[in-house]
C-alpha cells in the first residue's frame, strides 16, 4: 500500500519518511499518511474538546466515539483525558471534604465510568466489551446500592424481591408480568431507579421506558415507549412493532434482565398487545415454546394509577375508554398485582418535625384517592362532584388569582424570590 504512495523510494528508510520524520514502522507512517484508521482523530477531537467543554459533555462525547466508531484503544483514550472527564466529581469531592488540594483517585475515576457504562446501556452496549475497562462493584455517585435497599418501605421491598425472586427463576415458560399500583408520592419512580440500579451494577442490562417523554426523564436511562420498542403510531390487532428479530434493539430486549414501564394506566390496550406480539416472535427463535408466552417470557414490571389519566383515544365515549385500559387486556390475568401504600412525602415531612405540612399533605392525599376511587358523594349529576370549600378560590379577579398561585408577586424581581420557586 505504500509503495503506492511514495514516490521514487530507493530503500526501507525512504518508505518509512514522510513529511522529514523516519517512522519506527510501515504502521505508523501509514497511520501518518492517513492510509490506516487509527486513534489519533478521536485524541484530536478529544483533545479540542477538553479546551472548552464541560465533564459532563466530554463523557457523552465518549460515549458518541465508542457507540458510532470504532477506535483502536478506547482504554488509551480514557486513560489520557480522566482527569478532565471527571473533573466534577473531583470537584464534589473537594468541596465535600472541604479540602481543594485533593487530587482525583480511583473512585473519582470511577463515577466517571459509570457514567459512561450508563450512556452505553442506553445504546445496549457495555464497557465491558472494551479491553482495560473494570466496572465498581460500589456506586459512589449517589447513595449506595445498600443504603439505597435499605431505605425501601415495606411494600417497595416487596416488589424488589419480586423481581429478584423472577430472575432467579429457572422456569422460562412462566409469565413475569407485575404490575405496580402506586398513587401519587408513593415512591414509584424511586424504587424503579433503584431496581435499575441494582440490576445494572450487577452487569446485567434493564431498560426503562414510559408513555410520556417527562416521565421517561425521571427514570435512569429512561425513554418513551414508542422510541424504545418502534410501536406505530396507530395500533390495531394485527400490529408489529418495527424491530426485525436479528436486530440491535431485539437483541437488547433479549439479553435485558429486566424491562420498566412506567405510567401503564395511560397504555391503551392495543399498544401493549403489540409489543406482547412483537416480543414474542423475538424470543420464538431463541425457544419456539415461547412463543406463547405473554412478551416471551421477558420480565415486566409496569407502574401505574387507574385513578389519574387513561389512554388518550379522541372523540372517545368513556366506556370506549374504559375497555382501551390495561386492565381490560386478556394479558391482564396474566399479571401478578402489588401495591405500594406508603406517601413518601408525607412521611419525609413527618421526618422533619414538619406536623402541618405532615398533616396538609396526608388530607390531600386522602382526598385524592377517595376521588380516584370514586368515594366522594356526588352530585344530582353523577358525572360531578362537591369540591372542598378550601379548594375554591372565591373570587373572579384574575390578580386574586395570581395571588393565591405566586404568592408576594410582588417580589418576583428579588433573587430570595426566584430560590423559593425553584425549589
Amino acid at each position: 500500500m505504500l509503495l503506492h504512495h511514495v514516490r521514487g523510494a530507493k530503500c526501507f528508510e525512504d518508505i518509512k519518511t514522510y513529511d522529514g520524520v523516519v517512522y519506527n514502522s510501515f504502521r505508523e507512517v501509514a497511520c501518518a499518511m492517513n492510509l490506516l484508521r487509527d486513534d489519533q482523530e478521536w485524541d484530536k477531537c478529544l483533545g479540542e474538546a477538553v479546551t472548552y467543554q464541560m465533564p459532563t459533555a466530554l463523557r457523552n462525547l465518549f460515549v458518541i466515539i465508542l457507540v458510532f466508531n470504532s477506535p483502536k484503544d478506547p482504554y488509551a483514550l480514557w486513560m489520557k483525558y480522566r482527569n478532565a472527564m471527571t473533573e466534577d466529581y473531583l470537584k464534589k469531592r473537594q468541596q465535600l471534604l472541604d479540602d481543594h488540594t485533593i487530587l482525583a483517585n480511583e473512585q473519582t475515576y470511577e463515577c466517571g465510568i459509570l457514567d459512561l457504562e450508563d450512556g452505553l446501556q442506553q445504546h445496549g452496549m457495555t464497557l465491558k466489551n472494551y479491553s482495560g475497562f473494570r466496572l465498581p462493584n460500589v456506586d459512589f455517585r449517589n447513595p449506595s446500592q445498600a443504603e439505597q435497599q435499605y431505605s425501601l418501605n415495606e411494600n417497595q421491598q416487596i416488589v424488589l424481591n419480586e423481581v429478584r425472586s423472577l430472575i432467579a427463576s429457572d422456569d422460562i415458560l412462566r409469565s413475569k408480568l407485575l404490575f405496580v399500583d402506586g398513587p401519587g408520592g408513593t415512591g414509584k419512580t424511586f424504587l424503579f431507579n433503584a431496581l435499575l440500579d441494582t440490576i445494572r451494577r450487577d452487569g446485567g442490562i434493564a431498560l426503562a421506558v414510559a408513555a410520556s417523554g417527562t416521565a421517561a426523564l425521571l427514570l435512569k436511562g429512561g425513554k418513551t415507549a414508542h422510541s424504545m420498542f418502534k410501536i406505530p403510531l396507530k395500533c390495531d390487532k394485527q400490529s408489529m412493532c418495527n424491530i426485525p428479530p436479528f436486530s440491535v434493539t431485539a437483541q437488547l430486549i433479549l439479553q435485558a434482565k429486566l424491562i420498566i414501564w412506567d405510567e401503564a394506566s395511560m397504555i391503551s390496550t392495543d399498544v401493549i398487545e403489540t409489543v406482547d406480539r412483537t416480543f414474542k416472535d423475538i424470543f420464538r427463535r431463541q425457544n419456539k415454546d415461547l412463543e406463547n408466552v405473554p412478551f416471551g417470557g421477558q420480565i415486566m414490571l409496569y407502574g401505574g394509577d387507574f385513578r389519574q389519566v387513561l389512554p388518550v383515544i379522541p372523540k372517545a365515549t368513556r366506556s370506549t375508554i374504559v375497555q382501551h385500559c390495561l386492565n381490560r387486556s386478556f394479558l391482564w390475568r396474566h399479571f401478578k398485582k402489588l401495591e405500594l401504600k406508603t406517601n413518601m412525602r408525607v412521611q419525609a415531612a413527618i421526618k422533619s418535625n414538619d406536623q402541618q405540612v405532615a398533616d396538609k399533605l396526608k388530607s390531600f392525599s386522602d382526598y385524592l384517592l377517595n376521588l380516584g376511587s370514586g368515594n366522594l358523594p356526588t352530585l344530582n349529576n353523577e358525572n360531578a362532584i362537591q369540591l372542598d370549600s378550601g379548594m375554591i378560590l372565591q373570587s373572579t379577579n384574575i390578580l386574586h388569582l395570581t395571588n393565591a398561585v405566586f404568592e408576594q408577586f410582588s417580589h418576583i424581581d428579588t433573587f430570595k424570590y426566584a430560590c423559593s420557586k425553584d425549589q
